[in-house]
């Protein structure tokens, strides 16, 4: 009975033995190692949203490059532009434009209907808007070829609508035009 005693002994002393670190294992590492797996999980979800802000902050250097750069072309373009209410100095500018090629102006006349129309409908402000423009002289037939090339490289002029021209008298060697056609005016005098 001794040594059976001491072989139940044996045995639950073996039986514990190996059952105690089977059940460490299974009580504090198991817990141990979900924590570690929770732990990479949240570490890869964060690295994702890192590359994914990453991506978002090259997108946001690349737009405000751009932004600067049209902010830029915008000021070279509204720097040429008239305001809205000094007409009168682009009329003036576009007349001085037709005397350096020796072309006499006889009639300048901008259509505002629509503008103001725009205008009285609150229609947003600081913009650039095309404006009809009818414009009539006369001069010799090559200066007025050359006065149109000129208003094509002026900033000014949206485009040429349309070009006539009359020859009138025999004794008068100049040729009499009527020019329509659109300028950009800025709107942004007039805002408040």
């Amino acid at each position: 009975m001794n040594s059976r005693w001491q072989q139940y002994r044996l045995g639950v002393i073996l039986a514990v033995a190996v059952a105690l670190p089977l059940l460490w294992f299974f009580l504090l590492y198991g817990p141990q190692r979900q924590y570690e797996e929770s732990l990479q999980a949240e570490f890869a979800s964060v690295e994702q949203q890192h590359r994914e802000v990453t991506g978002h902050l090259q997108v946001a250097s690349a737009l405000a490059a751009e932004k600067v750069e049209v902010e830029q072309h915008w000021q070279e373009l509204t720097s040429c532009l008239y305001p809205a209410d000094s007409a009168e100095l682009l009329l003036r500018h576009l007349s001085n434009v037709a005397a350096s090629y020796d072309l006499a102006v006889l009639e300048r006349q901008l259509e505002f209907g629509p503008l103001l129309g725009k205008l009285g409908a609150r229609h947003s402000l600081g913009q650039i808007e095309a404006v009809s423009l009818k414009f009539s002289g006369r001069g010799r037939y090559l200066a007025i070829a050359e006065f149109l090339e000129a208003l094509d490289r002026e900033a000014v002029v949206a485009g040429i609508d349309a070009v006539e021209m009359q020859y009138r008298e025999a004794a008068d060697p100049e040729i009499y035009f009527d020019l329509s056609l659109r300028v950009y005016l800025l709107t942004a005098p007039w805002s408040s």
